[in-house]
């Protein structure tokens, strides 16, 4: 028999792995994005600092809730005796001096030898009793206001133990 010969032949290469081709994306400009990325964080930073800051401070007063009360005008400082009446003509060595003026003021009830000091009450009312000197007594009677002024009048009483 005839030989024949066969060359070899080279083996094919292997087949190659399916290997997907490259794709190039094409190309985005992503500056746009960024830059409306940056300016969303910004405002919702800044929303954040001013919620904070508002909540923080205490709630501003109305001017229109603060209601202020006018002060009264004071009345002016007077001075009215009751009792005794001018040359009155007193029965023993003791008179009750009374009269008006303004509430809760400071009275000063004084003769040549006596003196007495009180307070009027709510309704400007005062009384006291003071000693009187044989013969004519000066009585001066000073109500002393809170603001310094002062208001006085004076009577003469006699008073004569033979008369009674």
């Amino acid at each position: 028999m005839d030989e024949v010969s066969v060359s070899p032949q080279p083996l094919p290469p292997p087949p190659a792995p399916d290997i997907p081709p490259q794709v190039t994306p094409p190309k985005r400009n992503i500056l746009p994005y960024v830059v409306l990325g940056l300016i969303l964080v910004t405002l919702v930073g800044l929303g954040a600092v001013l919620w904070i800051r508002k909540s923080a401070q205490p709630p501003a007063t109305s001017q229109l809730a603060q209601v202020v009360s006018p002060t009264p005008a004071p009345l002016p400082l007077f001075l009215e005796l009751t009792s005794p009446k001018s040359d009155e003509l007193a029965v023993g060595e003791e008179i009750i001096v009374s009269g008006r003026t303004l509430p809760n003021i400071t009275v000063l009830i004084y003769t040549d030898t006596d003196q007495t000091s009180l307070e009027s009450d709510a309704n400007g009312q005062f009384e006291s009793t003071v000693s009187l000197d044989e013969g004519s007594n000066t009585l001066t009677v000073t109500a002393f206001a809170d603001n310094g002024d002062e208001f006085s009048e004076s009577i003469d009483v006699v008073y004569d133990p033979q008369s009674q």
